[in-house]
């Protein structure tokens, strides 16, 4: 895909997150989310959907995200078009949430850190401080959480538009142990 689903506009959807952010400081984290997280768990046509969906005009996101509002039972009696259209923007958004979530996990964890003689640490009015290892604990947890949560809905999403999975037997045919045949064996005396 030669744009990325995400821009900075897109991450106040799911935190907090100032759009005033320059471009530069944002775009290398959506890249590395994309190419290290995201892109890797997707299939090229899976790409192509997503990329197809982006496209879509404001109007047609507005219905299908209204669609998306109905029961499993309402989307069974909806024309096949409209049901392949909804399973792609579930798909969109679930990978969008997603995708939203691991680049701003990408962004915190280096942003506002300087490298210094003294490892990472934050500037303050005091000079430089690090960051007590508890409150960063918290919001790192709270990060990854959210971003689970995200991955839930993605992993939930694909495997609807992917289908059920093939039952095949790769191992083959499990081959019958008989006991006492061969090997060392002893007896009482």
């Amino acid at each position: 895909m030669s744009t990325y689903l995400i821009s900075k506009l897109d991450l106040p959807d799911y935190v907090q997150f100032s759009t005033q952010t320059a471009d530069n400081l944002i775009n290398p984290y959506i890249q590395d989310a994309w190419l290290f997280d995201v892109q890797p768990a997707l299939l090229e046509e899976e790409q192509q959907v997503l990329s197809r969906v982006k496209k879509l005009t404001p109007e047609a996101l507005t219905d299908l995200a209204d669609l998306a509002k109905l029961s499993d039972a309402d989307v069974v009696l909806l024309p096949s078009e409209q049901q392949i259209a909804l399973a792609e923007y579930k798909l969109f958004m679930g990978v969008r949430g997603w995708f939203c979530l691991e680049a701003y996990r990408r962004v915190f964890t280096y942003h506002g850190c300087h490298m210094t003689n003294r490892g990472f640490e934050f500037f303050s009015g005091e000079g430089s401080q690090p960051v007590p290892s508890q409150q960063r604990n918290e919001i790192k947890q709270d990060i990854l959480d959210k971003r689970n949560h995200y991955r839930t809905l993605f992993d939930k999403a694909l495997s609807a538009y992917r289908g059920p999975a093939p039952a095949s037997n790769t191992c083959g045919p499990r081959r019958t142990k008989w006991r006492g045949k061969g090997g060392f064996q002893l007896h009482a005396v």
